[in-house]
Protein backbone atom coordinates (compact mmCIF):
# COMPACT_ATOMS: atom_id res chain seq x y z
CA UNK A 1 0.00 0.00 0.00
CA UNK A 2 2.93 2.07 0.82
CA UNK A 3 4.96 2.09 -2.10
CA UNK A 4 1.47 2.49 -4.09
CA UNK A 5 0.86 5.42 -2.11
CA UNK A 6 4.30 6.72 -2.84
CA UNK A 7 3.74 5.94 -6.66
CA UNK A 8 0.67 8.15 -7.03
CA UNK A 9 2.03 10.53 -5.22
CA UNK A 10 5.48 11.09 -7.56
CA UNK A 11 2.89 10.52 -10.69
CA UNK A 12 1.03 13.41 -9.23
CA UNK A 13 4.34 15.57 -9.21
CA UNK A 14 5.13 14.97 -12.44
CA UNK A 15 2.11 15.52 -14.07
CA UNK A 16 2.25 19.25 -12.23
CA UNK A 17 5.78 19.79 -13.57
CA UNK A 18 5.09 18.39 -17.01
CA UNK A 19 4.03 21.49 -19.54
CA UNK A 20 0.82 22.33 -20.59
CA UNK A 21 0.77 21.08 -24.22
CA UNK A 22 -3.00 22.84 -24.48
CA UNK A 23 -2.39 26.47 -23.82
CA UNK A 24 -2.03 28.18 -26.74
CA UNK A 25 1.03 29.77 -28.87
CA UNK A 26 1.46 33.89 -28.22
CA UNK A 27 0.50 35.75 -31.26
CA UNK A 28 1.38 39.14 -32.78
CA UNK A 29 -0.43 40.84 -35.06
CA UNK A 30 1.26 44.51 -36.75
CA UNK A 31 1.11 46.09 -39.99
CA UNK A 32 4.33 46.34 -42.18
CA UNK A 33 6.42 47.20 -45.23
CA UNK A 34 9.15 45.51 -46.87
CA UNK A 35 12.34 46.49 -48.82
CA UNK A 36 15.33 44.77 -50.09
CA UNK A 37 19.11 44.59 -50.15
CA UNK A 38 21.51 42.25 -51.70
CA UNK A 39 22.01 39.96 -54.98
CA UNK A 40 18.70 38.72 -54.97
CA UNK A 41 15.42 39.31 -57.45
CA UNK A 42 13.32 39.33 -54.38
CA UNK A 43 10.36 37.36 -56.22
CA UNK A 44 8.25 34.42 -55.39
CA UNK A 45 8.39 35.51 -51.98
CA UNK A 46 5.75 34.89 -49.66
CA UNK A 47 4.40 35.35 -45.89
CA UNK A 48 1.53 33.86 -43.55
CA UNK A 49 -0.74 36.03 -42.45
CA UNK A 50 -2.80 33.78 -40.28
CA UNK A 51 -5.39 32.47 -43.19
CA UNK A 52 -3.31 32.33 -46.05
CA UNK A 53 0.03 32.55 -48.08
CA UNK A 54 0.34 36.02 -49.80
CA UNK A 55 3.24 36.84 -51.92
CA UNK A 56 5.14 39.76 -51.10
CA UNK A 57 5.65 42.65 -53.83
CA UNK A 58 9.19 44.36 -53.86
CA UNK A 59 10.53 48.09 -55.54
CA UNK A 60 14.22 48.55 -56.29
CA UNK A 61 13.83 51.90 -55.22
CA UNK A 62 11.12 52.50 -52.13
CA UNK A 63 9.30 50.67 -49.84
CA UNK A 64 6.47 48.36 -50.77
CA UNK A 65 3.88 50.03 -52.11
CA UNK A 66 1.34 47.98 -50.53
CA UNK A 67 1.14 47.72 -46.68
CA UNK A 68 1.06 43.88 -45.80
CA UNK A 69 -0.99 42.97 -42.49
CA UNK A 70 0.43 39.94 -40.09
CA UNK A 71 -1.24 37.72 -37.66
CA UNK A 72 0.02 34.87 -35.88
CA UNK A 73 3.61 33.57 -33.88
CA UNK A 74 5.43 35.82 -32.82
CA UNK A 75 8.25 34.11 -35.24
CA UNK A 76 7.64 35.45 -38.79
CA UNK A 77 8.21 33.27 -41.30
CA UNK A 78 9.13 34.14 -45.28
CA UNK A 79 8.42 31.03 -47.79
CA UNK A 80 8.49 29.84 -51.16
CA UNK A 81 6.71 27.35 -53.38
CA UNK A 82 7.69 24.35 -52.83
CA UNK A 83 8.62 22.74 -56.58
CA UNK A 84 8.44 19.58 -55.05
CA UNK A 85 5.02 20.07 -53.85
CA UNK A 86 2.70 16.93 -55.39
CA UNK A 87 -0.99 18.21 -55.17
CA UNK A 88 -2.47 14.55 -54.08
CA UNK A 89 -0.38 14.04 -51.53
CA UNK A 90 -2.14 15.36 -48.25
CA UNK A 91 1.74 14.71 -46.68
CA UNK A 92 3.19 17.33 -49.46
CA UNK A 93 3.62 20.77 -48.18
CA UNK A 94 3.14 23.46 -51.06
CA UNK A 95 5.27 25.91 -48.92
CA UNK A 96 8.68 25.78 -47.91
CA UNK A 97 10.29 28.39 -45.19
CA UNK A 98 13.08 29.83 -45.96
CA UNK A 99 13.57 32.41 -43.23
CA UNK A 100 12.65 33.62 -40.43
CA UNK A 101 12.34 35.72 -37.51
CA UNK A 102 11.56 37.21 -34.17
CA UNK A 103 8.73 40.40 -34.92
CA UNK A 104 8.07 42.41 -31.97
CA UNK A 105 4.79 43.08 -31.03
CA UNK A 106 5.59 45.97 -29.46
CA UNK A 107 5.83 47.98 -33.10
CA UNK A 108 2.60 47.47 -34.52
CA UNK A 109 3.58 49.09 -37.81
CA UNK A 110 7.22 48.42 -39.29
CA UNK A 111 9.15 48.37 -41.90
CA UNK A 112 11.12 44.97 -42.93
CA UNK A 113 14.70 44.67 -44.17
CA UNK A 114 15.13 41.69 -46.14
CA UNK A 115 19.17 41.39 -46.29
CA UNK A 116 19.57 38.56 -49.11
CA UNK A 117 22.47 35.82 -48.17
CA UNK A 118 25.38 36.40 -50.31
CA UNK A 119 24.90 32.86 -51.27
CA UNK A 120 21.87 33.66 -53.35
CA UNK A 121 21.44 34.46 -56.69
CA UNK A 122 18.75 35.82 -58.76
CA UNK A 123 16.07 33.07 -59.39
CA UNK A 124 13.57 31.99 -57.64
CA UNK A 125 14.63 28.58 -55.26
CA UNK A 126 14.25 27.05 -51.86
CA UNK A 127 17.30 27.79 -51.51
CA UNK A 128 17.68 31.27 -50.62
CA UNK A 129 18.16 33.18 -47.35
CA UNK A 130 17.40 36.18 -45.76
CA UNK A 131 17.98 38.26 -42.99
CA UNK A 132 15.30 40.29 -41.61
CA UNK A 133 15.31 43.61 -40.19
CA UNK A 134 12.13 44.76 -37.70
CA UNK A 135 12.43 48.94 -38.20
CA UNK A 136 9.65 50.43 -35.58
CA UNK A 137 8.11 52.76 -38.45
CA UNK A 138 5.63 54.49 -36.40
CA UNK A 139 6.28 58.46 -36.55
CA UNK A 140 6.66 58.75 -33.00
CA UNK A 141 9.56 55.98 -32.87
CA UNK A 142 11.28 57.19 -36.62
CA UNK A 143 9.81 60.81 -37.09
CA UNK A 144 10.37 63.01 -39.81
CA UNK A 145 14.23 64.38 -40.38
CA UNK A 146 16.19 61.27 -38.79
CA UNK A 147 17.94 58.48 -39.94
CA UNK A 148 18.04 54.90 -39.08
CA UNK A 149 21.08 52.95 -39.95
CA UNK A 150 20.92 49.55 -40.57
CA UNK A 151 23.99 47.11 -40.29
CA UNK A 152 23.78 44.53 -42.70
CA UNK A 153 27.52 43.19 -42.93
CA UNK A 154 28.33 41.26 -39.72
CA UNK A 155 30.73 43.18 -38.06
CA UNK A 156 30.63 45.87 -35.34
CA UNK A 157 30.89 49.42 -36.25
CA UNK A 158 31.73 52.66 -34.78
CA UNK A 159 31.34 55.66 -36.23
CA UNK A 160 29.63 59.17 -36.40
CA UNK A 161 26.72 61.07 -37.87
CA UNK A 162 26.71 64.69 -37.74
CA UNK A 163 27.54 65.13 -34.00
CA UNK A 164 26.54 61.60 -33.00
CA UNK A 165 28.89 59.22 -32.15
CA UNK A 166 27.43 55.24 -32.96
CA UNK A 167 28.42 52.49 -32.10
CA UNK A 168 26.60 49.68 -34.51
CA UNK A 169 26.62 45.89 -34.00
CA UNK A 170 25.07 44.14 -36.59
CA UNK A 171 21.42 45.48 -36.07
CA UNK A 172 19.73 49.29 -36.49
CA UNK A 173 19.97 51.93 -34.58
CA UNK A 174 17.36 54.31 -33.01
CA UNK A 175 15.96 57.36 -35.31
CA UNK A 176 19.18 59.82 -35.41
CA UNK A 177 18.04 63.56 -35.43
CA UNK A 178 19.83 65.37 -38.91
CA UNK A 179 19.82 68.66 -40.02
CA UNK A 180 20.53 69.44 -44.04
CA UNK A 181 22.20 73.08 -42.40
CA UNK A 182 25.27 71.30 -41.53
CA UNK A 183 28.23 71.87 -43.09
CA UNK A 184 27.13 73.67 -45.86
CA UNK A 185 23.84 71.61 -46.20
CA UNK A 186 25.52 68.35 -45.84
CA UNK A 187 25.29 65.43 -42.87
CA UNK A 188 28.85 64.61 -42.40
CA UNK A 189 28.62 60.49 -41.88
CA UNK A 190 31.56 58.11 -41.20
CA UNK A 191 32.74 54.36 -39.92
CA UNK A 192 35.14 52.34 -38.92
CA UNK A 193 36.24 48.84 -38.41
CA UNK A 194 38.36 47.65 -35.10
CA UNK A 195 41.41 45.37 -36.72
CA UNK A 196 44.25 43.67 -35.12
CA UNK A 197 46.61 46.33 -37.15
CA UNK A 198 43.83 49.64 -35.70
CA UNK A 199 40.78 51.02 -37.09
CA UNK A 200 40.42 51.21 -40.21
CA UNK A 201 38.08 53.64 -42.39
CA UNK A 202 35.37 51.10 -44.42
CA UNK A 203 32.99 54.47 -44.96
CA UNK A 204 32.78 58.17 -45.51
CA UNK A 205 30.56 60.35 -46.78
CA UNK A 206 28.89 63.89 -46.86
CA UNK A 207 24.78 63.00 -46.99
CA UNK A 208 23.04 66.05 -48.88
CA UNK A 209 19.39 65.53 -47.68
CA UNK A 210 16.70 67.61 -47.86
CA UNK A 211 14.59 68.65 -44.74
CA UNK A 212 11.28 66.22 -44.11
CA UNK A 213 12.88 63.44 -44.72
CA UNK A 214 13.33 59.96 -43.06
CA UNK A 215 15.86 58.16 -44.15
CA UNK A 216 17.36 54.81 -43.66
CA UNK A 217 20.56 53.78 -44.58
CA UNK A 218 21.43 50.67 -44.89
CA UNK A 219 25.34 49.56 -43.90
CA UNK A 220 26.05 46.04 -46.69
CA UNK A 221 29.18 43.91 -47.21
CA UNK A 222 32.03 45.04 -49.69
CA UNK A 223 30.82 44.01 -53.04
CA UNK A 224 34.83 43.48 -54.51
CA UNK A 225 36.59 40.39 -52.68
CA UNK A 226 38.97 41.68 -50.66
CA UNK A 227 37.61 45.41 -50.13
CA UNK A 228 37.23 47.36 -46.70
CA UNK A 229 35.00 49.50 -48.58
CA UNK A 230 31.11 48.92 -47.58
CA UNK A 231 28.25 49.24 -50.02
CA UNK A 232 25.41 52.16 -48.74
CA UNK A 233 22.00 52.07 -49.70
CA UNK A 234 19.97 54.44 -48.93
CA UNK A 235 16.24 54.63 -48.64
CA UNK A 236 13.88 58.25 -48.40
CA UNK A 237 10.84 58.63 -47.53
CA UNK A 238 9.47 62.68 -47.72
CA UNK A 239 7.17 63.27 -45.02
CA UNK A 240 5.93 66.84 -43.90
CA UNK A 241 4.39 67.93 -40.41
CA UNK A 242 0.65 68.26 -41.48
CA UNK A 243 1.21 64.06 -42.82
CA UNK A 244 3.00 63.04 -39.68
CA UNK A 245 1.21 59.60 -38.56
CA UNK A 246 -0.11 59.44 -42.67
CA UNK A 247 1.13 57.28 -45.85
CA UNK A 248 3.50 59.75 -47.51
CA UNK A 249 5.16 59.61 -50.63
CA UNK A 250 8.81 58.27 -51.34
Amino acid sequence: MGRRHRTIVTAFILALAAPCFSQEVATTEFEFKVFGVGRDDFEGLYYHNGETFEPLDFHRTHRSIRTYAYKGPAVFGVYVRNPDHVVTNPQSQPFIKISESLASGRAKRQLIIFAASSLNREVSNPERRFTLYHIDDSPEAFPRNSIIIVNTTGAELYGRLAETQITLPRGYSEAIPYSSGNSGGATKIAFVLRTSEGPRLVMSNDLKIPENRRIVLILEPPRRPGSMRIAVRMLSQSIFPRDEGEETTD
